[in-house]
Order: structure tokens, then sequence, then C-alpha cells
């Protein structure tokens, strides 16, 4: 993985850019970005599954040092987590090419847009993420499915936890 970092208002000159970052993930392919944002996505589940044990813990009075920093440690990995992927999307969907190039044409294929439906899904539903990254992702998620004609990414960027329960996967 590569990080590059880019000014704003290069990023942004692409009328096809989605997303202006300041600094995004270039991989070798997508293959491989594919394969770290399910490895970020299942961290997410994990430590979302812990926080939410930690609250169900404390709730029952059961309190100590130990559960606390396992919550803040949880949180801190999902904003890590998040952010990661968040870096990963330009690439992902042909924004910038695999040396950091500011593409004026996105590749957006239905492959790239499949790649990412399970990770945007995990980040608009966790409970303990930032308010701003779950309408990202229902952003992000609305974005595929106008690019590659992917009537999940709509969906899912749809759904309501009414519809789903205590599942965010």
């Amino acid at each position: 993985i590569n990080r590059m970092t880019t000014s704003l208002d290069q990023a942004s000159k692409n009328g096809n850019a989605i997303f202006s970052l300041y600094s995004f993930d270039c991989y070798q392919d997508l293959w491989a970005a594919c394969v770290w944002n399910t490895y970020r996505a299942a961290r997410i589940v994990l430590r979302d599954t812990i926080s939410e044990c930690v609250e169900v813990s404390a709730s029952s009075g059961i309190t100590n040092e130990s559960l606390s920093d396992s919550s803040f440690k949880s949180m801190v990995l999902i904003e890590a987590m998040i952010q990661d992927i968040r870096a990963s999307v330009p690439f992902v969907l042909g924004q910038v090419d695999s040396l950091g190039n500011v593409q004026t044409e996105g590749d957006s294929t239905a492959l790239s847009g499949q790649s990412l439906l399970w990770p945007m899904n995990i980040i608009h539903k966790t409970k303990h993420a930032d308010a701003s990254h779950n309408i990202w992702a229902s952003e992000v998620l609305i974005e595929i499915g106008r690019r590659t004609g992917l009537m999940r990414a709509m969906a899912l960027a749809n759904r309501t936890p009414s519809m789903e329960g205590n599942i965010m996967w």
C-alpha cells in the first residue's frame, strides 16, 4: 500500500472525483485493495461487537478498568479502519491509478463496486462510528449504484436499522 498525498484542488479538478481527499491509498491492483478492505471491515465488526459487549456488561453493573480500556481501544481501532477504507475508495473506484495519478475518467466497474459493498455496509451500519462516517458510507453506496448499476448498493444505502434488527452484516 502506498499512501499518496495530493492537494484538494488537484483532486477536485477531476470532474469525476466523488471524494476529494488530502491523502489516499494506492495498491498494486484491485484484488489487493479488496483483501485489505475485507480485513478492515472484519476488524470493525469484531471491535463493534466488543464495544457492544462492554456496553451490555456496564448496563448490568459489571464495570472495571479493563472493560473500559477495551471499549476505548475498540473505538480508536474502528476510527483507524474507517479512515483506511476511506483512503482506498478513490483507487477502487478508478479515480487514481496505482501510481497515484488522478484520472480524468473514472474506471468504475461492477467488480470495483462489488468489492466495496460489504465494507461500506459495515461503516454505514456500525453503531460505534461517527455519524458523519455512516452518512459518507451511504453516499458512497449510492454513488456505486449510480456509476456501476449495482442496485444492491442502492438498497444497502437506503436500509434503516429497523429493517435489520441488531445485525449489521
